[in-house]
């Protein structure tokens, strides 16, 4: 009788510990299913914030090559020399060489200065004239090397891309060179993958790798340079420099050789030229690894990978919080059993719950919130922290939805892009991963900058991460500001006003002013430069902007054309006006005093903008004003012909 009562006491015991274990192991499943998501999202945004690093890298460093091309080698000077070569002789050809490697030493000196490697000079058929770096070498036929050479010397049109070279590997800008309308040949200037490397290293707190395919190395690369390689230790079809060998890779080479061990070999994924990233742990560390792609300037095929490990403390985190909620999940499990048995603490068990899991969520340093589209349904600790309300309930009194604090700037995403009738979140996921970013006003009242990753979940709903970008966004701001500028001068250069002319346009447009041109040119600047040396030249030049700067408004453009000569753009309300303005500039320039030199005077070419001109037209008609007053005796002001006060 006992033995029959004990087995009925316990059956329902086993069938609630049958449900117990099907459900732990479905909770646990479905679990880890959830993190395996994060994981692959996770390796997303560091595939999508490595490949972004290394465009916004190469694209800082190719303003930089821009200016020094256009200021420092596509000028007068060295066109004049370099267009001498194809018809001399082969004595005359290596004076000239000495004489152009003279010429622009100073400025391949300071290439470091910009983060910049080799300067290359080639001529139209491909053969290369003079190598800054190797002057020594010189006379070979670049074609079937040189893709990016050939390339330019056929279309006439600049590229730029990584290739490797017979000497070294590295980015390259190329650049076509012409004497008017004649074609001459082209020039280049590269940068190093180890400069490129340790930007990476700087901007996203990263160690860096570098792999090149051994055929291509074996290809191109003279025989005796090839010393500069070595063997990948493991990447059998590559190879990598010795200097990158040296300075990095122990950390890394660890991290890969674990990974290949547990998982097998990287050839088909390397092989697929696409970039791809994993996870591996060292010392207890979680490291994402990258490979960004390196594809040939022409070709536009993977001939090298960019290794990234970065460490990922945050998703290390969630690991042991998934270990921590699994043990959390089942230990509740345990408990509902207890109280599907104990009906009594049903309860207390779900609040424990609650508060494990806000816990979990608050533990993120990002800004997390739970929202419908429309009203803000939850929100972690760091939000609060972040943008200085005590409660949602706060919060939600001046506020209903996080959107609301979205700052309108058309550089990010904000509520005037939601079209009509749409949820701001839907647009969002709708918008490319790299324009997802959004700026708002902390709790200091700075701007900051964010990038958004949005996770739906099931009943409409969506769990939104907001993480600061903000230092690396001021960054980019700086390189693009820099680049705008003129560095002996510190005048706006020709890229500034490629990119502002048409805004300045419809701003006078608007305002109801005209937008008047002047060119300005130093008379007889060239005395200066072979009586006191290019050095008091560039510091006249410098005083010359400063005497400009100080005889026209703020809200005017000094603008560096080339050499001496600068353009002035002004709103105005006449010709009239802006002759005026010219003339006192012009006296201003006759009576400012110049270090050594004394007395410099200047020529001006006045015009004003017509609707529908482009900027070659505009200029050219400035130019032809300037010319004129050249050939009538210089230190004068003369307008365009073409204007009158009733054109204008």
């Amino acid at each position: 009788m006992n033995i029959y009562h004990k087995k009925l006491h316990w059956a329902p015991a086993l069938t609630y510990l049958v449900f117990f274990v099907l459900s732990a192991l479905l909770i646990l499943l479905f679990s880890h299913d959830i993190l395996s998501d994060r994981v692959k999202g996770h390796l997303s945004a560091e595939k999508e914030l490595t490949e972004t690093t290394y465009q916004s890298i190469i694209g800082g460093f190719k303003s930089q090559a821009d200016i020094i091309f256009y200021n420092r080698i596509n000028v007068k000077d060295v066109i004049d020399l370099f267009k001498q070569v194809p018809s001399a002789s082969e004595t005359e050809r290596a004076a000239i060489r000495q004489r152009l490697y003279d010429l622009l030493l100073p400025v391949y000196r300071n290439l470091s200065l910009y983060h910049l490697k080799q300067m290359h000079f080639h001529l139209s058929n491909n053969e290369s004239f003079l190598r800054f770096h190797r002057p020594e070498r010189f006379g070979d036929d670049l074609t079937g090397v040189r893709d990016s050479v050939a390339y330019v010397n056929k279309t006439h049109q600049p590229v730029s891309g990584f290739e490797e070279g017979r000497i070294f590997n590295g980015y390259r800008f190329v650049y076509p060179l012409f004497d008017g309308n004649d074609y001459l040949g082209s020039v280049e200037l590269s940068i190093s993958m180890q400069t490129i490397l340790e930007r990476i290293r700087h901007d996203i707190h990263a160690d860096t790798g570098f792999i090149i395919l051994a055929d291509t190395v074996k290809s191109k690369v003279f025989p005796e340079e090839q010393s500069y390689y070595v063997p990948s230790q493991l990447f059998e079809n590559y190879m990598t420099e010795r200097v990158l060998l040296q300075r990095h890779a122990s950390k890394t080479t660890t991290l890969l050789r674990a990974y290949i061990k547990q998982n097998g070999s990287l050839d088909a994924m390397l092989a697929r030229g696409k970039a791809f990233n994993f996870f591996e742990t060292n010392d207890r560390d979680l490291y994402a690894i990258t490979f960004v792609p390196v594809v040939n300037a022409i070709s536009r095929k993977t001939v090298a990978y960019i290794i990234i490990d970065r460490k990922h403390g945050d998703l290390q985190a969630r690991f042991f919080q998934y270990k921590v909620m699994a043990g959390v999940v089942v230990a509740l499990l345990a408990l509902l059993f207890y109280l599907l048995y104990r009906a009594n603490l049903q309860r207390s068990a779900i609040e424990i719950d609650k508060r494990q899991l806000q816990s979990l969520i608050d533990l993120q340093k990002n800004v997390v919130i739970l929202t419908d589209g429309y009203t803000l349904k939850f929100a972690n600790r760091f939000f609060f922290e972040s943008f200085s309300y005590d409660s949602l309930e706060e919060f939600l009194k001046e506020h209903e939805c996080i959107c609301e604090l979205f700052i309108a700037d058309e550089r990010f995403f904000h509520l005037g892009k939601v079209p009509d009738g749409k949820q701001w979140v839907k647009t969002l996921m709708e918008t490319p991963a790299t324009r997802r970013i959004v700026k708002m006003l902390d709790r200091e009242g700075t701007p900051r900058v964010y990038t958004v990753t949005i996770n739906p979940i099931p009943g409409q709903r969506y769990i939104v991460v907001f993480t600061d970008i903000s230092l690396t966004i001021l960054n980019q701001r700086e390189l693009e500001r820099r680049a705008s500028r003129d560095k002996l001068t510190r005048a706006y250069n020709r890229e500034f006003l490629d990119a502002s002319f048409h805004k300045l346009c419809h701003s006078s447009n608007a305002q109801q002013k005209l937008l008047g041109v002047i060119m300005v040119d130093l008379d007889h600047f060239k005395r200066v430069n072979d009586t006191y040396g290019h050095n008091r030249g560039d510091e006249v030049l410098k005083t010359f902007v400063d005497v400009i700067r100080r005889a026209i408004r703020q809200e005017d453009f000094i603008i560096r054309w080339g050499g001496e000569e600068f353009l002035l753009l002004m709103m105005v309300d006449s010709l009239h006006s802006l002759t005026a303005i010219a003339e006192g500039v012009r006296e201003r320039i006759e009576t400012a005093a110049f270090a050594e030199v004394g007395q410099i005077t200047a020529s001006f070419g006045v015009t004003i903008y017509h609707e529908g001109d482009d900027l070659k037209t505009t200029i050219a008609r400035s130019d032809k004003a300037l010319y004129e007053a050249k050939a009538s005796g210089r230190n004068i002001v003369v307008v365009d012909e073409a204007i009158t006060e009733t054109a204008v």
